[in-house]
């Protein structure tokens, strides 16, 4: 069982039935694969830091796994450091974290470009990305149009389904 608050969750988008989800908590990724009823760590002694703040699944390949380390809701009061993405190319049975990783106190978002398996991942400092689906990441230069910049605390990511070239993200300063 998970006792833990849950601070990211994705539904398998490979499973029609919908009862592969993936559960990240402070304590690690749990994984069911009947709804619910019965769930089980999957990172447990594969990831040094086990708190998740956000995963994804890759759409083409269910056993391509994007783990988002460090959990920063409330910036930095009941939240957990993380070291960055982690890769699993085997549904969880073992991680690796690329060499080019990502940088932040946290991760908040993992989204997986469906057109072309590109990752982008939001953390408390920026916006990354992947073009060779979690081998290394790069860093995305965002727009400055504010006075004062927009800051770099990316919470959310979207990609919009019918033009996969036009990426939005949510870009602010953390208080």
């Amino acid at each position: 069982t998970c006792a833990l608050p849950i601070s990211a969750m994705v539904v398998d988008p490979n499973d029609r039935s919908g009862n592969t989800v993936y559960l990240g908590t402070i304590g690690g990724l749990y994984k069911t694969t009947n709804g619910g009823r019965t769930v089980h760590n999957i990172t447990e002694g594969k990831v040094p830091r086990e708190a998740v703040g956000a995963i994804a699944v890759d759409p083409h390949n269910p056993k391509l796994l994007y783990l988002g380390t460090g959990v920063s809701i409330f910036t930095l009061s009941d939240d957990a450091a993380g070291t960055g993405v982690y890769v699993s190319r085997n549904g969880g049975k073992t991680w690796t974290r690329p060499k080019a990783n990502t940088h932040g106190y946290g991760t908040n978002a993992v989204t997986v470009d469906p057109s072309n398996g590109d990752v982008f991942v939001g953390t408390t400092y920026g916006l990354w990305r992947s073009t060779d689906r979690g081998h290394s990441f790069q860093r995305v230069k965002l727009p400055h149009h504010a006075p004062y910049g927009l800051g770099n605390w990316v919470p959310s990511i979207a990609i919009n389904p019918f033009n996969p070239r036009e990426v939005t993200v949510d870009v602010g300063f953390a208080f």
